[in-house]
């Protein structure tokens, strides 16, 4: 669903970590805001619909709107990177970050392939 709506909206991704409870995901719109509000719109309206069917729920999957922060300096930017995929360690569920199937860090970091995201320009 991200390739999908990363395709049709033009976010860069720069890095990302799927948790058991909430995701993290750093992206830049070069489109403007209103791309970035359609992608995690679409995003999550499709994951919903998507996990309600599988599991026989309905209503609202997600508690409160996404959260957005603005990045203007390239040192909070790496420091967010690292905030973001050190997430499974903070929470007990490796040791080291590479261990961790869900997040960004073997590829910006060790450089394994992933489709999802885009190199940092400075």
């Amino acid at each position: 669903l991200v390739y999908k709506y990363k395709i049709k909206y033009g976010p860069l991704i720069y890095g990302y970590c799927l948790m058991n409870n909430h995701v993290h995901l750093v992206l830049e719109s070069p489109l403007g805001l209103k791309a970035m509000s359609s992608f995690m719109h679409g995003l999550n309206q499709s994951y919903a619909m998507r996990f309600n069917s599988k599991y026989k729920k309905v209503g609202h999957l997600w508690q409160n709107r996404y959260k957005d922060y603005i990045v203007q300096k390239d040192s909070y930017l790496l420091n967010l990177l690292s905030y973001v995929e050190f997430n499974p360690v903070r929470a007990n569920l490796v040791t080291v970050p590479e261990d961790y199937a869900w997040s960004s860090y073997k590829w910006r970091v060790l450089g394994e392939k992933n489709i999802l995201l885009d190199k940092l320009q400075f």
